[in-house]
C-alpha cells in the first residue's frame, strides 16, 4: 500500500515538473494546415491539404490577359517613341540638311545712315519763296507732311549655299532693297482761301546687289543660342551693279495766276540717277529647325556700303542735283552708308532618301 502511494506521489511530481517546463517556453505558431491535421488526424495528412487545389484556366480569362499584354506592349512602344503616335509629325533630328546644298529666301529691316537723303532733306523748301518766288499770291506756308528723319531700308534676299561642310558654308547671295521719303507743303492766300498750292517732293532709292557670304559655325561649348540647331559668324562681300535714284516734284493749285504757276513749274526738278557700289557685312545668324529639311534663320548684321560713279544721262552727277544749296554742290556724288539689319529667312534643304 505504501509502495503504491509512493508511486502516485512520484508520478504527480513528474507531471507537475513537465507542465511547468512547457509553460515557460514561447508558444509555437499554429498554421491552418497543422490545425487541420490535428483535428482530422492522419487521414488528412496528405500533401493535398497543404497545397492549393489546381483549377483549369478559364478561356475567357486567358483571352483578356493576352489582350492586356498586347495593350501594355503598345503603350510601352509609343511612350518610348513619340513619333509612333503620328509619323507625319516626326522630325529626324539626326539629319543636318545644312551640311548639304540648301537655299534661303528672306526679308529684313535695316536702320542707319544714308547721306544721300540727309543732303536732300537740307534742300527742301521751308517757305513760300523757295517754291514760287518772293512776290507771291500765297505767302502762307505750312508743312503738311515732313520728310522722315530715319533711314529705314527694306531688304529682300535670296541665297544659295554652293559649298558646305560640317563647320563652314559659302553662299551666293542676291539682295534688293528700297527706301522712299516724301515731303508735302501747303501754300495759301491769307485773305482768299480759294487761292492755294499743294506741293509734293520725293526721293526714292532702289538697289540690287550680288555677292558671297561665308558662314562659320561656332562650337556650342563657346557660344550657343537656345533651341538653335547652329549659330554662325557671317562675313560677306557684294557688288552693286545698279543703284537707281529717282528725284521728283509736283504741285496742284487753285485760283493762282499764270505767273505764279510758271514760277512753281520752274522750281520743279525731276531727275533719275544711276550709280555703282559695293558692300561688306559682319553678322551673327542662328538656324532653328522647323522640320527634317526646313528651318528658320535669324540674322543680325552690320552692313557698310559705298556708292559712287553716279550718272545723269551719261554725265557725272554732282551734289547740286540733289540739293541746289549743297556745300559740295559741284562735287561728284559719292558717300558711305552704315546700317544695322535684322533679317528672317526660310531655309530649305535636301530631303533624306527614305529606304
Amino acid at each position: 500500500m505504501q509502495t503504491i502511494f509512493l508511486k502516485i506521489i512520484i508520478t504527480g511530481l513528474l507531471i507537475f515538473s513537465f507542465a511547468r517546463a512547457q509553460s515557460q517556453q514561447p508558444p509555437k505558431p499554429v498554421t491552418a494546415a497543422s490545425d487541420t491535421i490535428k483535428t482530422f488526424g492522419p487521414a488528412l495528412s496528405d500533401s493535398s491539404v497543404l497545397k492549393p487545389a489546381s483549377k483549369a484556366p478559364d478561356s475567357m480569362s486567358l483571352t483578356n490577359a493576352l489582350k492586356a499584354s498586347d495593350s501594355l506592349k503598345k503603350i510601352t512602344a509609343t511612350s518610348g517613341n513619340p513619333a509612333a503616335h503620328d509619323s507625319s509629325l516626326a522630325i529626324d533630328t539626326t539629319y543636318s540638311f545644312w551640311h548639304y546644298r540648301h537655299f534661303g529666301i528672306g526679308a529684313g529691316w535695316s536702320l542707319g545712315s544714308f547721306p544721300l537723303f540727309d543732303e536732300w532733306i537740307k534742300g527742301l523748301p521751308d517757305s513760300a519763296k523757295n517754291i514760287i518766288g518772293p512776290s507771291s499770291e500765297v505767302p502762307s506756308f505750312s508743312i503738311k507732311e515732313p520728310a522722315d528723319a530715319y533711314n529705314i531700308l527694306w531688304p529682300i534676299t535670296v541665297w544659295w549655299a554652293v559649298a558646305t561642310s560640317e563647320r563652314q558654308s559659302l553662299c551666293l547671295e542676291g539682295s534688293f532693297f528700297w527706301i522712299t521719303k516724301s515731303f508735302e507743303a501747303y501754300l495759301q492766300n491769307d485773305s482768299n482761301a480759294a487761292q492755294w498750292v499743294h506741293w509734293q517732293q520725293s526721293l526714292s532709292v532702289y538697289s540690287f546687289s550680288v555677292g558671297f557670304d561665308y558662314k562659320y559655325t561656332i562650337p556650342e561649348e563657346f557660344f550657343h543660342v537656345e533651341n538653335a540647331a547652329k549659330t554662325s559668324i557671317v562675313l560677306g562681300l557684294s557688288a552693286t551693279p545698279l543703284l537707281l535714284v529717282d528725284k521728283s516734284a509736283s504741285f496742284s493749285s487753285s485760283g493762282i495766276a499764270d505767273s505764279t504757276i510758271a514760277s512753281a513749274q520752274a522750281t520743279i526738278d525731276n531727275r533719275s540717277l544711276r550709280g555703282l557700289g559695293c558692300a561688306w557685312k559682319v553678322g551673327l545668324s542662328s538656324l532653328h529647325r522647323l522640320s527634317t529639311a526646313k528651318g528658320l534663320e535669324i540674322s543680325v548684321s552690320y552692313i557698310g556700303r559705298w556708292y559712287g560713279y553716279f550718272r545723269d544721262h551719261g554725265t557725272p552727277a554732282v551734289w547740286r542735283e540733289i540739293n541746289p544749296l549743297s556745300a559740295e554742290a559741284g562735287q561728284n556724288i559719292s558717300f558711305v552708308s552704315s546700317t544695322f539689319e535684322i533679317s528672317f529667312a526660310l531655309v530649305s534643304g535636301k530631303k533624306p532618301h527614305l529606304h
